[in-house]
């Protein structure tokens, strides 16, 4: 008998063709154009959400510095010699702004003198150049040591002096507490805003809306109006603790409901640096 050299059908390998090998890179490509936007997507909507937790713990550190000051919402020095407060922003060096003075946040200033360095030559904070910082000159100082976590959105990347957000200053033109009752036209605290979002290149603490430019230059030069979507605009925390996005015209309306051009309401003057 004449032995046959035969093999078991599952013994036969045979590799993929070109053909088939093209279709299945063609099909991978086609589910990852598929995939990317809606993951682009998620990851923006959890930014904003993000964005949206950190105006709340503002918030909360804002109460804690309202009721340890007879109500002011945020530090502000004294009377500028128009009747209107002060505010601890970019003119003055990192260890004396704002977030520092909100004790919530735990921000640990050493006791020594600091030094910075600038255009302007060594220096330390208690001979700090009036004007460096609020002419937004290339200041090499470290700001990220008095800044809180909570101040940076995760969709601003290239936060200047690492902070993101800024305070509505016609608050402290006005006197305007905690509480109050002079809301102009707003008529509720929930149509007033505190803070809103920072351009990123701007070394501003605050945001207001009157300037040389005309009566909305100051809102536009600060504010990053979509920093979460043409369609969404950017997120603003109001008075009332919620947090919301606005396109820039409707925030805009509800930064100054006193009109800050009127003589504000005197009122006490508030205490220096809390």
């Amino acid at each position: 008998m004449t032995a046959r050299n035969t093999r078991h059908p599952f013994h036969t390998c045979r590799g993929f063709t070109l053909v088939e090998l093209l279709v299945v890179i063609g099909i991978i490509a086609l589910l990852i154009s598929i995939l990317l936007p809606s993951l682009s997507k998620a990851k923006k909507a959890a930014n904003r959400t993000v964005c949206m937790s950190n105006f709340k713990q503002m918030f909360f550190a804002l109460q804690m510095y309202s009721t340890e000051n007879r109500g002011w919402i945020f530090p502000v020095d004294e009377n500028d010699g128009n009747g209107r407060p002060k505010n601890f922003g970019a003119m003055h060096p990192p260890d004396q702004r704002w977030p520092v003075y909100v004790r919530a946040f735990n921000i640990k200033v050493p006791a020594s003198p600091i030094k910075y360095v600038s255009s302007f030559g060594t220096f330390n904070n208690t001979d700090y150049p009036a004007g460096v910082a609020g002419d937004n000159l290339p200041i090499a100082f470290d700001a990220k040591a008095y800044t809180p976590p909570v101040m940076i959105c995760p969709e601003d990347i290239d936060a200047i002096d690492y902070h993101s957000y800024v305070l509505n200053a016609h608050i402290a033109d006005e006197r305007i507490r905690f509480g109050t009752i002079r809301l102009g036209t707003a008529r509720s605290s929930s149509n007033v805003i505190i803070a809103g979002e920072k351009r990123s290149q701007q070394r501003d603490y605050f945001m207001n809306r009157d300037g040389f430019g005309g009566y909305d230059f100051e809102f536009k030069r600060v504010v990053e109006q979509y920093r979460h979507g043409i369609s969404l605009g950017s997120n603003y925390l109001f008075m009332d603790g919620h947090v919301d996005n606005r396109l820039p015209a409707a925030a805009a309306k509800q930064l100054d409901p006193w009109d800050i051009d009127a003589t504000p309401t005197p009122e006490p003057t508030p205490p220096v640096g809390g």
